[in-house]
């Protein structure tokens, strides 16, 4: 349970630092290293594969070394590359137009603390120069709970705070974000080991469910399937993960 619970908490803060996360491994007793992650949208009756979403690989220490990301109908939309220094990485990032060229090519400074977290994050446009700093704040269980951007331009972006419920068994229950302009959403979580499953329930300001996703996992506790429903219960997209390893340890 414990790579388990360590996905729930990438999953629910992917949005905002993903591109630069480590993705929780596989125990060590398995002894299996992931080397690259694929993400599958696929169809939703036939789940026949649709296109990709995004690709990442990483090294033998679990760093992600590269990372593609693609629209809905398949296009390019960004390529970055990751380099790695003490507690420091930098990513190189491409982004593309809808006719597959480059449209604008941008650097982004990651800085960690001890216990590998991103404290900061500075981007820069293709002339080097800063276009907005973050600065994230965690709590003493290690959860994000300040995302605060202290250098760019002001937007509903700029301060948002985190609050999360736990059960008596360190199982992640709820999240609560705000931001400095007052808005509000909620994500709720429910498991079912026993099915290897959990369920994400995502609620608007006035509390109205909007949407949720059901995620299913593999005995190494990496996800392999994701599928998201509308509040009434239709099937709005549906995804697949797909794993390379490393040869054993």
């Amino acid at each position: 349970m414990k790579n388990f619970k360590r996905n729930i908490a990438l999953i629910i803060v992917v949005a905002l630092i993903a591109s630069c996360s480590n993705i929780t491994q596989p125990s060590v007793e398995e002894r299996m290293q992931i080397q690259s992650i694929t993400k599958w949208k696929i169809d939703t009756i036939t789940n026949s594969k649709i296109n990709i979403v995004y690709e990442k690989v990483f090294d033998i220490l679990g760093n992600v070394t590269s990372e593609k990301e693609f629209s809905e109908n398949g296009k390019m939309l960004s390529k970055s590359e990751f380099s790695y220094d003490n507690n420091k990485s930098i990513e190189f990032r491409d982004s593309y137009n809808n006719e597959g060229y480059i449209e604008e090519k941008s650097k982004i400074e990651y800085e960690y603390d001890v216990n590998n977290r991103i404290i900061k994050q500075i981007s820069y446009n293709k002339d080097g120069e800063i276009v907005d700093v973050f600065e994230f704040n965690y709590d003493k269980k290690g959860d994000l709970i300040r995302k605060i951007k202290i250098v760019g331009n002001s937007d509903i972006n700029s301060d948002i705070n985190y609050k999360y419920e736990y059960s008596n068994t360190g199982e992640l229950l709820e999240r609560v974000i705000t931001t400095d302009k007052g808005d509000l959403s909620r994500d709720s979580i429910s498991y079912n080991q026993k099915d290897k499953t959990f369920t994400v329930f995502k609620f608007n300001s006035q509390g109205n469910l909007d949407n949720y996703t059901i995620y299913i996992y593999n005995y190494l506790g990496n996800l392999v399937y994701e599928t998201i429903y509308d509040k009434n219960h239709n099937i709005i997209n549906k995804y697949i993960y797909e794993y390379t390893y490393f040869n054993n340890i």
